[in-house]
């Protein structure tokens, strides 16, 4: 593979596209966790450490929608880091 250039496009479409099934994921576990959104499993978490955990909060789904949160652009990062260990003459850029 080393004389081959790999398409930086179609990379960054499949990190994209697992970027966001991590997003939908983390949603869903939001929703089926008890909460409306993500932007409430912060202050959710936040209660509980200070013993006032919430009413109706799955907090181990909590957990691992926070998680995936944090972790959804692991395939993006993944891609920048080829892209400076290679080496931008490395990729086809259409």
């Amino acid at each position: 593979m080393a004389g081959r250039k790999l398409c930086y496009r179609s990379l960054r479409e499949r990190a994209e596209a697992i970027r966001w099934s991590m997003w939908h994921r983390a949603q869903r576990l939001c929703e089926a966790a008890g909460l409306d959104c993500a932007g409430t499993i912060h202050n959710a978490r936040i209660d509980r450490d200070r013993g006032r955990p919430w009413r109706g909060v799955d907090y181990a789904k909590a957990d691992a929608a926070h998680d995936l949160f944090g972790r959804q652009f692991i395939a993006t990062r993944w891609l920048s880091r080829l892209v400076e260990a290679r080496g931008q003459s490395a990729f086809i850029w259409d």
